[in-house]
């Protein structure tokens, strides 16, 4: 669970330091809420998993 969340804010941290550098300002509002529905996504897939083969 602890690696999981590692490699949750590493992708975070990714996308941040890209779009920091390529998307104008109009941009990353857009962007922002993009970021959150994968993050909700990914946090829901992994507990679907983690109650599968609990």
């Amino acid at each position: 669970m602890d690696s999981l969340m590692q490699g949750l804010k590493a992708y975070a941290i990714t996308i941040d330091m890209c779009f920091e550098y390529f998307a104008p300002v109009w941009f990353e509002h857009a962007l922002r809420a993009f970021q959150i529905m994968t993050f909700v996504l990914a946090l829901l897939s992994a507990v679907r998993i983690f109650v599968l083969y609990k």
